[in-house]
This record gives structure tokens, sequence and C-alpha cells, in this order.
């Protein structure tokens, strides 16, 4: 595998990380919104 390629894995992963957790943070948020109605 060349340089490049596992660079575009390393930023592929980083990205699915970065989407994950802000997904994770925002249903949390929704769900503490829903816990204190």
């Amino acid at each position: 595998m060349n340089q490049t390629q596992s660079d575009n894995i390393f930023y592929e992963i980083a990205i699915d990380a970065y989407l994950f957790n802000r997904y994770k943070a925002s249903s949390v948020l929704c769900n503490l919104k829903n816990a204190q109605i």
C-alpha cells in the first residue's frame, strides 16, 4: 500500500469517527431535552 492510499483510509476513519461522535452527541442532547420535559 502506498502513502496516498493509507492517508485516504486514515481520513475516512477520522471522518467516520467525527460524524459518529457528532451523531451520538446530538442524540444524547435530544434525550436530555426530552427527559427534562
